[in-house]
């Protein structure tokens, strides 16, 4: 018989939730180690999955996740996401997305938050994996 806590009863937020969600596409996310790694999720598609590895620490892993389209034969990033995993907690966040029409930070430069794009960022990124696991 499993035990419960109280957190098995608290809701999960999103950063919790898209943990969850990337790790069904990426089950070994906390452990990247290689530059690049180059994914196609879904073998009758020709979409293209990459993810590379920004930088990582004892408390946070940064990915770049990018799905590549293929316009005027160039293949480009669209989305990108960059993203900042903490494996310890299990959860994961949205630093910046872009996409053809532009860049979005989820912090300023000077480090404050920018909570609307924080926000609509970070809930994009749960529809597309959605979309992704699909």
């Amino acid at each position: 018989m499993e035990i419960l806590t109280q957190r098995d009863f608290i809701p999960k937020n999103i950063f919790e939730k898209n943990y969850e969600k990337i790790s069904n596409i990426l089950p070994n996310i906390d452990a990247i180690s290689s530059q690049n790694i180059e994914i196609q999720l879904i073998p009758q598609l020709k979409d293209k999955y990459s993810v590379q590895l920004l930088s990582f620490n004892t408390e946070y892993i940064d990915i770049s996740f990018s799905h590549y389209i293929l316009e005027n034969n160039d293949l480009i990033p669209d989305p990108e996401f960059v993203l900042r995993t903490y494996p310890n907690v299990k959860i994961i966040e949205v630093l910046q997305y872009q996409d053809r029409f532009g860049i979005q930070k989820a912090y300023h430069s000077d480090r404050r938050i920018n909570p609307e794009v924080k926000v609509k960022i970070n809930h994009f990124l749960g529809k597309w994996l959605e979309l992704i696991i699909k």
